[in-house]
Order: structure tokens, then C-alpha cells, then sequence
């Protein structure tokens, strides 16, 4: 009996080893693709941080007061695309009846990312220095006209065949993309792509 005592604590000890060792590489593989994605100077993966930003701010708002932020000052947002800046960003930044601030952007210098003085206005940039553009459903049927279908727009035709006229949103929020033009949207980043 005392033969087979020290076999078990071994094998025991081997176990127990090998568990406490699967834990530990368990544990420890998730931290460094942690810190890649928070460190990441991806700029699409930022942008795309942004938009889901300004989707929620704008909702958050809708949800608070009933209507999109400066609501009057939107104009034809539900058939084309305005630039997200003056009124419409200063009702999410905490010019509003309560005061609430909807979002948080960071001031920086024109040509960066974060919030920029434009023509004496507030606007929102994205990575490249644009502004982001921003399309709401106005009339509340939940169906927005797909802006790389408008006129001027330069669509790549898989961008075209895959892609739906309407799409089902309350708004739809994109950035120009690395060439800067909002009009060629083959390097667009969209909220509901």
C-alpha cells in the first residue's frame, strides 16, 4: 500500500500541474490581442468606432426628445447626405433643452480625427480630416435611399449588385474613406455595411 501512495501523488501532482497550467496559457492569450485592439492604429477599425458612436448618440437623443437633434436645420437629410457639423453636432455635444451631453469628441487640429472648428462650426472629423456624412429617416418609414446609388456617386458594380436601394435605418452614417470623397465608394466605411 505505501508503494502505490507515492504513484498517486505524483500522478496527482502531474494533474493538478497540468490543469493549473492550461489556466494560466487560458487566461493569458486573450491580454495581448487586448492590447493590440485598444492600441490599434487601424483607421477603418476606428472609423467604424465612430460611426457606431454617432448611430447610438443620435438614437440615445431620439430616445430622450422624441426627434433628431436640430431637427428643423436637417433640411433633405433623408434623401441625401449632410455633412455631420453645426447644429446637428452641437445638440449631440450638449446644446440642447437639457443639456445632456449625447457624445464625446476630442478637439483637434483640421486634418485629424476628432472634433474641428469648420467655418466657425463645430464639425466631426474622421481619420483622413473629412467630415463625417450623415442621412436620417425624416419621414419615419424606417427606409433610407442607399447613397452609392445617387446621382454623382462612382459605385463599383459588386458594390451595386449586392447592394440594396433602401436601406431599412433610422440613419445611416458614413466616412469619405482614405481618397476623401464621398462620392467614390469603393473605399467608403458605413454604418450599415
Amino acid at each position: 500500500m505505501c508503494e502505490c501512495q507515492p504513484r498517486l501523488s505524483k500522478k496527482l501532482i502531474w494533474i493538478v500541474s497540468m490543469i493549473l497550467l492550461l489556466l494560466v496559457v487560458g487566461f493569458m492569450w486573450p491580454v495581448p490581442h487586448i492590447f493590440t485592439c485598444v492600441g490599434s492604429a487601424d483607421p477603418t477599425r476606428r472609423t467604424m468606432a465612430d460611426l457606431k458612436d454617432i448611430q447610438v448618440s443620435i438614437g440615445h437623443y431620439r430616445t430622450e426628445y422624441n426627434r433628431f437633434p436640430a431637427e428643423p436645420t436637417l433640411g433633405n437629410a433623408d434623401k441625401a447626405p449632410i455633412k455631420l457639423r453645426g447644429p446637428v453636432l452641437e445638440h449631440l455635444l450638449g446644446s440642447n433643452p437639457r443639456h445632456i451631453k449625447f457624445v464625446d469628441v476630442q478637439p483637434t487640429k483640421p486634418n485629424r480625427s476628432g472634433l474641428v472648428m469648420e467655418e466657425g462650426v463645430p464639425a466631426w472629423h474622421d481619420r483622413w480630416g473629412t467630415c463625417y456624412f450623415l442621412m436620417a429617416d425624416l419621414d419615419l418609414d424606417n427606409r433610407i435611399p442607399n447613397p452609392a446609388f445617387m446621382a454623382g456617386a462612382v459605385t463599383p458594380r459588386r458594390t451595386l449588385s449586392t447592394s440594396p436601394k433602401l436601406i431599412p435605418a433610422s440613419t445611416l452614417v458614413f466616412s469619405a474613406g482614405p481618397d476623401r470623397d464621398p462620392n467614390t465608394w469603393a473605399d467608403n466605411i458605413t454604418s450599415w455595411r
